[in-house]
C-alpha cells in the first residue's frame, strides 16, 4: 500500500480518462491518494465528490477565469510555454504544501501533463519539506511532437497558428523537463523518443528512467451491446474542440466519405464529441448524411451500434483513445497509419488500415459489404483490447514503476 499524492491540472473524468481511471483503479486496489486539481463546472464537482467516496483526499481549488489570463500574460512575457503556466493556481500550490507538511509519510507525487509540469518545479523550488519526495511527472503525450505535426497539417486556422507560436516554447521546457524529476512517463514509444532527443540524448541512458505506460479502455463502460448493429452508419468520436480531432473530421467529410459513398450513398456519418467548432458544423451541414452529435451523455452507444469506426488521423501524439473504446464495444476500426503505429496491433487481422484516402474509404466499404468479415475483425479487436488495454493490467504496471521509483 502506497500512499500517493497526484497532482493534476484539471478535474479528471470520463473526457480526460487516464488520470481517473488510474487513480479509481489504484483506489479500489487499497493504496491511499490524495489528489491536487482545479474545477470548472458542477459535473466536474461532481465526478470529485465520486472519487472523494472511493476514500481519495481532496485537494480542490476552482480555475479561475481571471487567473487563466493572468498566467497567459506572464507566460506570454517570460518565454515559457502558455500550456506551462495555464493551469497555475496559487492557491493550489499552497494547498499542496500544506497537505505535505500534513502528510509526512507521502511515498511519490504523480503529476500530470505538461500542464501540471510548474508544480512539480515549485516544489522542487520549495525546500524546508524535509526528505526529498521521488516525483513522477507523467507527460502523457510528447506536446513539442504534437505541435510540429500541427504546423504542417492542421485544417485549424487557429490551432496551427498557436502550435507555431508555442513550439520553440514548448521544445526547450520539455527538454529541460525531463531532467528535472525522478521518472517520466509516456503513453508511447514515439513520444519516448521524441522526449528522448528534446532532451539532448541520443539514448536514454543519460537521462531519468523514460517508461511507457499506455492509456487503456475501461471495459465496464465500452463494451458490446445485446442489439442489432446499424448497417447504415459509419462512426468518429473525440474531442472535437481538439484540432487534430478536426483536421481528421474534416478529411472524412469532405474527402474520404464521398468515396464511400459513390458506392454505398446510403451510408450515414455520425461524429461525436464534445464541443464541435463552428467550421465543423457549417462543413457538416453541407451533406444531410452527416450528422454531429456533441455533449452526448454515452459514447459507448454511438460506437456499439455504428457498422464501423474510423480514425483518419493524420498527426496527433499517443495512443487514440477512439480506437481503443471502439474496439472495446465490439466495433471493427479501420485506422490511418498514424493512428495505428503507437499500438502493437496488427493490421488485417485486428483492425484495418487505411494508407491514405481511398484506402480508407475501400476498407470502409469492404465492412460494410461483408458482414461476415466486419464480425471477424471486430471480434478479434475485442480479444486484442482485452488482453492488453485493460485498466487493472495497467495500473499492475505502474504500481511496478512506483516501485522501482522509491527503491
Amino acid at each position: 500500500m502506497l500512499r500517493l499524492l497526484y497532482i493534476i491540472p484539471y478535474a479528471p473524468g470520463l473526457i480526460r480518462p487516464r488520470s481517473y481511471h488510474l487513480i479509481r483503479t489504484l483506489a479500489r486496489r487499497g493504496h491511499r491518494i490524495a489528489l491536487a486539481t482545479l474545477w470548472e463546472n458542477a459535473g466536474e464537482r461532481q465526478v470529485l465528490s465520486e472519487l472523494a467516496e472511493l476514500g481519495v483526499d481532496l485537494i480542490a481549488q476552482p480555475a479561475f477565469r481571471s487567473q487563466k489570463i493572468k498566467n497567459l500574460g506572464a507566460a506570454f512575457l517570460n518565454g515559457k510555454p502558455l500550456q506551462a503556466r495555464y493551469s497555475w493556481s496559487p492557491l493550489l500550490a499552497a494547498g499542496i504544501l500544506e497537505k505535505l507538511a500534513a502528510a509526512a509519510d507521502t511515498d511519490l507525487i504523480h503529476i500530470e501533463h505538461l500542464r501540471g509540469s510548474e508544480y512539480g518545479y515549485f516544489l522542487r523550488s520549495n525546500p524546508g519539506r524535509g526528505r526529498r519526495i521521488p516525483i513522477v511527472w507523467d507527460s502523457v503525450d510528447c506536446i513539442s511532437h504534437l505541435f510540429e505535426q500541427a504546423v504542417r497539417q492542421s485544417r485549424s486556422g487557429f490551432g496551427k497558428w498557436m502550435s507555431r507560436f508555442e513550439l520553440g516554447r514548448t521544445r526547450r521546457y520539455e527538454g529541460a523537463a525531463v531532467r528535472k524529476f525522478e521518472r517520466v512517463l509516456v503513453t508511447s514509444a514515439i513520444d519516448r523518443q521524441a522526449l528522448i532527443q528534446l532532451a539532448g540524448g541520443n539514448s536514454a541512458n543519460t537521462l531519468p528512467p523514460i517508461d511507457i505506460l499506455p492509456n487503456g479502455v475501461d471495459l465496464r463502460t465500452f463494451h458490446p451491446i445485446d442489439e442489432p448493429y446499424h448497417s447504415d452508419t459509419i462512426v468518429f468520436t473525440g474531442k472535437l474542440s481538439y484540432h487534430a480531432n478536426v483536421t481528421a473530421a474534416m478529411m472524412l467529410i469532405d474527402r474520404i466519405m464521398p468515396l464511400v459513398w459513390s458506392e454505398r450513398p446510403a451510408l450515414k456519418l455520425q461524429v461525436v464529441g464534445k464541443d464541435p467548432p463552428a467550421g465543423l458544423r457549417i462543413a457538416a451541414r453541407r451533406d444531410s448524411r452527416v450528422q454531429i452529435k456533441s455533449n452526448v451523455p454515452e459514447m459507448q452507444v454511438y460506437l456499439a451500434r455504428a457498422a464501423v469506426a474510423v480514425a483518419p488521423i493524420v498527426y496527433g501524439a499517443g495512443i487514440q483513445n477512439k480506437i481503443l473504446e471502439a474496439l472495446a464495444c465490439g466495433t471493427p476500426v479501420v485506422a490511418s497509419p498514424h493512428a495505428l503505429a503507437p499500438l502493437q496491433i496488427r493490421a488485417g487481422e485486428e483492425i484495418l488500415e487505411g494508407k491514405d484516402d481511398q484506402g480508407m474509404a475501400d476498407q470502409i466499404l469492404l465492412l460494410v459489404n461483408n458482414p461476415a468479415r466486419r464480425a471477424e475483425l471486430a471480434a478479434a479487436g475485442l480479444r486484442f483490447v482485452r488482453g492488453r488495454y485493460d485498466w487493472e493490467t495497467i495500473v499492475s504496471s505502474l504500481e511496478s514503476i512506483y516501485d522501482k521509483t522509491i527503491h
